[in-house]
């Protein structure tokens, strides 16, 4: 059996949409407290009544651990998610962790009725027939509004002249984030501008280099900085989340020159622009 949670996202007069997240049951132990290594999963909806949006669909796993995880976008319009994976070698999926993230759109503004039609766990099947409902409904006074990452403190600061540089870059964000699961995207050191040329690429599997404690990501240079030099630090959209899987946007207009006069941190969700690609 699986549980889902459901949180709203946004709201109007006609429509809405409704973020789900789909753990496996209790019911699943051992699996829950062992892990597992191979999954395959099937849900249905009527697509009439309600749209998942495949640019929200999230699976369990890390790229950079080997885990291969697929669903197929085509079936999406017939109200069908279907989705696999394994395991890499030297690794397992967390038995206490979400399955699979989506979100859904509908009309209506009623319940939208989900079945499990599929759910294998390591080959074997859990899949309760007589339980396999799952009725989607929200309750509340209004829309509970996401919660995105944002950076707000940089340090060096944004655009600063900084005489030397510590042995790191920190970025302080609004709320706990962490690299990726699916270690999708990338963090990069430029000079010069965001397309400039490549100082560093820093993989989100190097706890060395990155380091995420609470809200602070600390991004450690291999190398020292080079003087009367401008460095950027640019990060693809996705490469960043909170714990609820909101994605950070990104950036790509952070810089500070090594070599000239002051230092400091700076407070802000403005400049660079919010978001903050």
């Amino acid at each position: 059996m699986l549980n889902v949670t459901p949180t709203l996202i946004s709201t109007g007069s006609t429509s809405q949409t409704i973020k789900t997240v789909w753990s496996l049951a209790s019911q699943d132990t051992p699996v829950v407290s062992t892990g597992y290594t191979t999954f395959t999963l099937e849900i249905r909806w009527d697509p009439t009544v309600a749209t998942v949006l495949a640019s929200s669909i999230k699976l369990i796993g890390n790229a950079s651990s080997g885990d291969v995880v697929i669903f197929d976008t085509t079936a999406l319009s017939s109200g069908i998610l279907r989705a696999a994976g394994f395991a890499g070698q030297s690794s397992s999926f967390s038995g206490s962790a979400p399955i699979v993230t989506f979100s859904f759109s509908e009309s209506t503004l009623t319940t939208v009725n989900f079945s499990v039609t599929q759910e294998d766990i390591n080959g074997v099947s859990y899949l309760n027939q007589s339980n396999n409902l799952y009725n989607v409904s929200l309750s509340g006074s209004g829309p509970t509004a996401p919660v995105i990452p944002v950076v707000q403190t940089f340090n060096p600061a944004q655009g600063s002249n900084v005489s030397a540089l510590s042995a790191s870059i920190s970025l302080t964000f609004n709320e706990a984030v962490m690299a990726t699961p699916n270690g999708a995207g990338t963090i990069q050191l430029r000079t010069g501008s965001a397309t400039g040329p490549l100082v560093q690429s820093f993989s989100l599997a190097n706890a060395a280099q990155l380091n995420f404690t609470g809200s602070v990501l600390t991004i450690t240079p291999s190398s020292p900085l080079v003087n009367s030099t401008t460095y950027f630090v640019v990060i693809s959209p996705g490469a960043i989340q909170d714990i609820a899987g909101d994605t950070f946007a990104g950036l790509s207009n952070y810089s500070f020159t090594v070599g000239g006069s002051g230092s400091g941190s700076t407070t802000t969700t403005t400049t660079p622009t919010v978001g903050n690609a």
